[in-house]
């Protein structure tokens, strides 16, 4: 089939007490792999865990299955993060730019056009809804670059 789509899961346990350190869902797609869930439990972090799952997703996946790439997916807009950092640093990841189209309800639009020039103040914000427009503010920054 074409467009088949599988999902896959890993995890990465604890020897000592068999505890679930770390975990990806993944959604596989035809030549391509996308790690759509990661999650890492902190504590853990100093036990190599992230190196540990994504070495042996990436060797399963590139090696074993010869698919053509693995795609960690978007930086998050919504908190500071330095995933996609470390994955070029310790696995030769690299950034792939693309442009980001956006298209507003007309409302909606006109509301971001009167707030974008004020869009420092709601994304450094620690309102939880100021935060949120901040975030569809800098959206917005990232379309107009």
């Amino acid at each position: 089939m074409m467009n088949a789509i599988e999902y896959d899961h890993f995890a990465v346990y604890m020897k000592k007490d068999n505890k679930m350190v770390a975990y990806s869902n993944n959604i596989v797609r035809n030549d391509q792999v996308d790690y759509a869930t990661i999650k890492f439990h902190p504590d853990y972090l100093r036990f190599y865990s992230s190196n540990a799952l994504f070495f042996e997703m990436n060797r399963y996946y590139l090696n074993d299955c010869n698919k053509l790439y693995v795609n960690d997916g978007t930086r998050s807009i919504y908190h500071e993060t330095n995933i996609q950092d470390y994955l070029i640093q310790k696995f030769n990841f690299r950034k792939a730019y693309c442009k980001l189209n956006v298209i507003y309800r007309w409302d909606i639009g006109s509301t971001v056009k009167l707030l974008y020039p004020f869009r420092g103040i709601f994304y450094n914000s620690q309102h939880k809804m100021l935060k949120k427009i901040g975030v569809l503010l800098k959206q917005e920054e990232i379309k107009r670059g």
